[in-house]
Parts: structure tokens; sequence; C-alpha cells
């Protein structure tokens, strides 16, 4: 499959977020994992031993399942990347330094993951990376250990790539995958409120210092997540965040929780067309266009309590 005509990223729900990665290098990934069929019929019901044992013993078959190509000059038109510097630009995302001699960036990124046992495990995803003048193309080598996750999967997260396409946060993915994978068939999605230190985990913030503070955490990330939601085309993503102030008895109050809105009409949109595409043509017509009337009604009911706030403000409420 060609980058341009991927429509989904697909994960299983066990994976954790997506660690050590830069805003480059998770579009890479996403890249590959817009390509990769997740289909795989002959390890249909295969268990995680049982795929990494089948990958060792049908090593021609199975190189075939890890390695992907893309275009580079599909990558850059898909994820928007201006100007000349594709190839430095992807060169650099690689984090490879030839003084230090150690091994590239972009191999030591990975998967959290908690198994049954409640044991923590991190799992990488990409064994190799090349990046192809001649021909033009990246070619990815993903590790045998995540594989398992990426195929064949009952319980999974699809993801709309081109909700992801405009993303200028790296945060801003995480926090799309987080939303989704609590994403159940509701009328409306429901406020989630989390410990602002949950928050923070979810995201994999917690290894920067300043943004325990309040103040850095919102206008670095939150603030940034909000933009990119807001500009998602199509619309019907906006998410927004509202701090819960503990009931200190002393001194300026500090942010215990955060509720987070979030509009899933777009969402809705994309699994409407992606099951009725299965039914045919008109049915995919059909659907869109009740996610469309979806869409409308949400954008009435935000002017509504536009409103309704504006003329409280009028009136001194």
């Amino acid at each position: 499959m060609r980058l341009k005509q991927a429509k989904q990223v697909s994960k299983s729900r066990e994976l954790g977020i997506l660690l050590n990665s830069t805003l480059m290098q998770r579009r890479i990934v996403y890249s590959c994992l817009g390509v990769l069929n997740p289909i795989v019929p002959h390890l249909k019901d295969f268990s995680y031993t049982e795929v990494q044992e089948w990958i060792k013993d049908n090593g021609r078959e199975a190189h075939s399942l890890l390695i992907y190509n893309i275009d580079i000059k599909e990558f850059a038109s898909v994820w928007g990347i201006g100007g000349r510097s594709i190839y430095e630009k992807l060169t650099n995302s690689i984090g490879y330094d030839p003084k230090i001699g150690s091994s590239p960036e972009i191999m030591k990124m990975c998967f959290k993951y908690i198994g049954n046992n409640g044991d923590l495990e991190f799992i990488n995803v990409v064994s190799k990376v090349i990046i192809n003048k001649d021909s033009s193309s990246i070619q990815i080598k993903l590790t045998s250990d995540i594989l398992p996750y990426l195929i064949n999967l009952t319980s999974y997260i699809s993801i709309p790539l081109e909700a992801t396409v405009g993303f200028k946060c790296n945060y801003s993915f995480t926090m799309l995958e987080y939303l989704l994978a609590r994403y159940s068939q509701r009328s409306t999605y429901p406020i989630i409120q989390l410990k602002l230190n949950t928050l923070q985990i979810a995201l994999g913030t917690t290894h920067v210092k300043s943004y325990e503070s309040w103040g850095m955490f919102k206008r670095s990330v939150l603030d940034k997540i909000d933009r990119d939601f807001s500009k998602i085309n199509g619309g019907g993503y906006d998410i927004k965040f509202e701090p819960i102030y503990e009931k200190a008895k002393m001194g300026r109050p500090k942010v215990e929780s955060v509720q987070i809105h979030f509009n899933d009409v777009g969402f809705k949109k994309f699994l409407a067309t992606k099951a009725a595409q299965k039914q045919g043509l008109d049915s995919a017509k059909n659907a869109s266009s009740e996610a469309q009337q979806a869409l409308k009604h949400y954008e009435l009911e935000q002017q509504k309590q536009r409103d309704i706030k504006t003329s409280q403000e009028e009136f001194g409420f």
C-alpha cells in the first residue's frame, strides 16, 4: 500500500505510550504502521510466542512483514513538510552522531507495556532505518518484538491518519491515542477528569522538570494539543482542558485535576465511513451524510453555549 492511500494506524490496546520519540520520528513510525497490513491470515490465533517462533523459522517471509519502503516525496507531501532540506531533516531525525558512535536515537523508541502479571516492559519499535537517496525512499525495519502487537488484533485502537498529519506537537499523537483507546459507542464522549500527575504520566511529560509548573505545562503541552486538534481537517475533534483547583485554606490554590472535554464527532464520522465502505459506496455516502449532520448539530450546540456565556457576561452574571 502507498502512504497516500493509508487511512489509519492500528495498534494493540495493550500498548502504552511511545517513549523517546521526536515529532519526525513519530511521523516515520505512523507512516510505517499506516502502510502495514494488519491482517496476516496464516498467523491468525497465534500467541505472542508462536509469532516470535514463526519469525525465527521463516526468515524470508517474515522479512516481508518487518520491512517497509516509503517514498520520501510522498512522505513529505502527506505530512506537509516543505523546503528542500527533507533529506537533512530525515537524517537528523534518525539521531546518529558519528562522533559518539552509539546507536541512532530512533532505535531507542519503545512502547510502554504492562503485562497481565503486572510486569513493566519496554518494547523497541525500529531495528533499522535506511534513507536511500538513489531511490528517494525510507526503508524501515520493525523489530520482531513489536510485530505481534500490530497484526491480527482482536482489541485495538484505530487512529485516523488524516487526523494526525497536521500535528505540530508530538504530545498531540499521545493525547489522541489516549482518548480513542477509551472510546465507546455513546451519544457524546464523557468528560474525563484526571489528577494532574496522572495526565502528565499519560502524555509522557514527567521527565521534563519545568512541566511540573501548571502554567508551563499548559502553555507548552496542553495549549499546543488544543491548537492541533482544532485544526484537524474536517473538524469534529475539538478539545478543552479545564483545571480543577484544590481547596486550599491558605495561599494560592494549586491545580489538582484536569477535566478533558473532547468532541468525538470527527472520529464517529471516520468510523461510520469506514464501516459503510465495507457495505458499498452508497452506504458510505449515507454514513458520511449522517456524520456531517452530527457535526453540524455539535457546532450549533457549541454556538448556543457561546451565546449564553456572552449574555451572562453582558448582564454581569
